[in-house]
């Protein structure tokens, strides 16, 4: 989790818990190095996308949660666990404000632990074989099908891997859950661990008029995320408009080419969004009052 103290204006002190993606990580962080920000905690910082993986980040950073070493990498984008001590739970009980950026549908779930998709195809499927991007293509909520295992076992052992029992276990129990509209606000609702807190819920940024599938999806997961938070009694700060305002050719990578990341030159522009995201009052709330919490 990143944490950073924001100053507002007023000279209060904002401490807020950024958890999801490289989309609200760097652009806050181009704030805080602007110097309306003191990094509090940058350590280990795996990225999430789905409530699911928020729910399991949060919890071990507050430490409740241990991870089993084999699955470090695919969860903390690392083969070693760090060394957690009490600094970091204590500096997330004393947030005030959480944001939470919400940009997939459905996620990797393997016995009682999540993984990040991306970490998890670089690092376990990369260089396994055909065998074994079979088996991960064909996955679904229900249990592989035996032959499908087998073949991507095989695979493993084929591309020079030495498959142990973590890998065994991967293979057999690993299952893609898909989030739909009954489910999205249940999983949502286990994020907010404390809602005294404030919570400002971030979508993937959209950027066309006809929407390919990908693209599709993130209407959905938008319209999703903004029904549940308000319906959970938290923020929404939509950074399409930023996006949409400077152009896709100006605000993303590869010149407009590359649909999930921001251009370096255009963090700065989404960081303020975020920024004021952040510094806007809640509703009921008096200028002045005590921070959130």
């Amino acid at each position: 989790m990143l944490i950073i103290d924001f100053a507002r204006p007023d000279g209060r002190t904002e401490r807020v818990g950024v958890i999801g993606s490289c989309r609200v990580h760097d652009p806050l962080k181009e704030v805080a190095r602007s110097g309306r920000g003191a990094f509090m905690w940058s350590a280990f910082n795996s990225f999430t996308h789905t409530p699911a993986e928020a729910v399991q980040h949060i919890a071990f950073c507050r430490g409740l949660l241990e991870i089993p070493e084999p699955f470090a990498p695919y969860i903390l984008r690392q083969n070693k666990l760090p060394i957690l001590d009490d600094r970091l739970p204590n500096l997330v009980e004393s947030c005030t404000t959480f944001m939470v950026e919400m940009s997939a549908l459905d996620y990797l779930r393997c016995g009682y632990y999540i993984f990040n998709q991306d970490y998890f195809s670089q690092q376990f499927v990369r260089g396994s074989g055909l065998g074994l991007l079979d088996w991960l293509r064909n996955l679904s909520a229900a249990a592989p099908a035996p032959e499908k295992a087998r073949e991507a076992m095989a695979s493993l052992a084929e591309s020079g891997k030495r498959p142990g029992i973590a890998a065994e276990e991967i293979v057999a129990t690993l299952r893609s859950i898909p989030l739909t509209p009954e489910t999205f606000k249940a999983e949502l609702s286990q994020v907010v661990f404390q809602p005294s807190k404030r919570w400002i819920f971030v979508p993937h940024f959209n950027i066309s008029e006809n929407p390919a599938e990908q693209i599709a999806k993130r209407v959905v997961l938008h319209d999703l995320l903004k029904r549940d938070a308000a319906a959970l009694g938290c923020d929404f700060y939509d950074p399409t408009p930023i996006v949409a305002l400077a152009g896709r050719t100006a605000a993303l990578e590869g010149g407009g080419a590359d649909t999930y990341h921001y251009a370096p030159s255009f963090m700065p522009v989404v960081g303020e969004g975020l920024y004021e995201a952040i510094m806007k009052e809640p509703p009921g709330a008096t200028p002045g009052s005590e921070p959130h919490g």
